[in-house]
Order: structure tokens, then sequence, then C-alpha cells
């Protein structure tokens, strides 16, 4: 163990003594030292940072380095990188310059399989659709797991294409929504009326979800046929008491493909006597009191979720 011995380098400021005389003996030392290197021919060059500029953004842009990598690297400080970008210093050690250029370059971007864009067409009418059911941005976050900022503006059409791994947590979310009820309470009260006030629309509207060139059905009602469209009208009303589609064209006498496919707006033209016999089946179900059960609570289900009642 060594004794401490103030007024020394060796024996007083190396093992921690900070105190007058120590700190003198170590300025001695330092000079010293100082001294020694400029006799040997060493001095200090102090060069433009540049060119190191230019390096270190090829590492971040091309490379995908971070400062904090490029520093950790080249044991330079991220403060020192940053200054010397954005131009508040000048100058730089030329031995420092030399540990920056010397780094080396790995993989690049190019050699790498880029990210998957998708447009956010789908991801958008999605969010709308949940909200319209009355599930927060709370609940849509934590099963997805994406930014609620990012949820946000793909939610208001800020953004046009997002990456395909947050369109498919989006869609993930979604369909599990299929299978539960909708919530209840006050924060799901305050979203439908934020999403009826907003103009969102529900899940079931669409034909093709992610066709940005598809458009609802309901737009378009004042072209399609009075008739028909209030013989599916009535058909939605019956779906929301409890009554079953297949039901209802068992008793209308129509494929129930074909009822399906008119009350989702995927078949807007048929023949007159079909849709009598649609309004024929509304009328005899009109009669009937609400039923109950599995299926009915499936129906009411399936109406709330595409926004028929």
């Amino acid at each position: 163990m060594q004794t401490l011995k103030h007024g020394t380098y060796q024996q007083g400021y190396k093992l921690g003594c900070r105190e007058q005389c120590c700190m003198r003996a170590y300025s001695r030392w330092s000079s010293n030292q100082y001294n020694q290197r400029r006799r040997a021919g060493h001095r200090v060059v102090w060069v433009s940072p540049e060119e190191v500029v230019e390096r270190v953004q090829l590492l971040r842009d091309k490379y995908r380095y971070t400062t904090r990598q490029i520093g950790r690297a080249a044991n330079v400080s991220d403060w020192s990188i940053c200054s010397w970008i954005n131009g508040s210093c000048t100058r730089l050690k030329d031995t420092t310059a030399k540990r920056i250029m010397d780094l080396p370059l790995k993989v690049q971007i190019k050699d790498k399989k880029p990210w998957s864009l998708v447009p956010s067409t789908g991801a958008r009418r999605r969010l709308q659709a949940m909200m319209y059911r009355g599930f927060t941005g709370a609940w849509i976050y934590d099963h997805c797991g994406v930014d609620p900022k990012t949820l946000k503006r793909i939610r208001t059409g800020e953004t046009e294409t997002i990456q395909k791994k947050t369109h498919d947590a989006i869609v993930s979310a979604l369909n599990e929504t299929l299978l539960t009820e909708d919530p209840e309470g006050y924060q799901a009260d305050r979203t439908r009326e934020e999403a009826l006030r907003n103009g969102y629309l529900p899940y079931g509207i669409w034909d093709d979800i992610d066709d940005p060139d598809c458009v609802p059905d309901n737009l378009y009602a004042e072209h399609q046929d009075p008739v028909l469209q209030d013989a599916v009208d009535r058909v939605k009303d019956q779906v929301s008491r409890g009554f079953m589609i297949i039901e209802i064209a068992d008793v209308a006498g129509v494929p129930r493909g074909n009822l399906n496919k008119i009350i989702h707006g995927k078949k807007k033209q048929v023949l007159p006597e079909t849709a009598k016999k649609i309004h024929a089946a509304c009328d005899e179900f009109e009669t009937r009191d609400e039923p109950t059960g599995s299926n009915a609570d499936r129906a009411r289900r399936i109406a709330k979720r595409n926004g028929w009642r």
C-alpha cells in the first residue's frame, strides 16, 4: 500500500489528494509532459470539420449509424459531433478527424430489405370504424401496440403511407373487435359521439375497405331503385330486431347469398318481383315478436356493428 506524500504527483495527486501542494505538483508534471512532447516534435494540428461532417452524414444517412454509435466508435462525445454539424464548432484536432475518417463502412441500406410501405386508406377506415363502435384510442393502442400519435395521424389522414407491420397490427385489432361486444361507459359514448361528429363510417359499409376508389353505398342511395332501397332498409330494421338475414331470405324465397349481397350493396339491381318478395317477407316479420337466443343476439350485434341501428 502506497503512503500518501503531499506535494508530489505520483504519491499525492494520483492517490486522490487535492490540496494545493498536490495540485501544484500535478501542474508541474503536466508542463513537463507537454514540454517533452513538444521537444519530440509532437504538436496539436487543428483542421476544418467539413470533411468530417460529410463523413458523419454519410455514416448516418447511407449506412444507418447513429450519432451515439459514431461517437463511441471514435471516442468522441455526441455533443462534439453535433457542434460540428450545426457549425457552432469550426475546428477539431487532426487525431480526432482521423479516428472518424477511419471508421469502417458497414452494409449499405440497398443491401438490406427496405421497409414495406402500404397505403394508409384501409388502416384509416378501420380506425374510424372502431371509433364508430366506441373503442377508444387507448384501447386501440393497447391491442395493436402502435404509438398514439401515429394512430391519430393515420385516422385523420395526415399520412398517405404507413409501414406494413403497422397496417397488419390495425387489421388484427379490428378483427378482434368483430368478436367482442360494443364497449359501454362514458368514454365509449364520447368516442361514438366524436365519430359521428367527424363523419366516421362503420366497417360493413365498405365493399373493399382497402380500395381507395371504393365509396360507401349509402352515398349513392339516390341513384338506386327506391323500392329496393326501401326493402333494404326494412331488412336492416328486422336484423336489428334480432332476425337473421338467412331467415328473411327463406321466408321471401330469395337465395341467401343474393339477399346478403343486396343488403351490403354489392348487388344494386334486381327484378321488381324480388323487391316485392322482400317487402312481403318484411311485412310478415313485423307482425312477429322480437326473438331471443344466441342467433338473435348475433343478429343484433351484426346490425350494430354495421350501423343499421
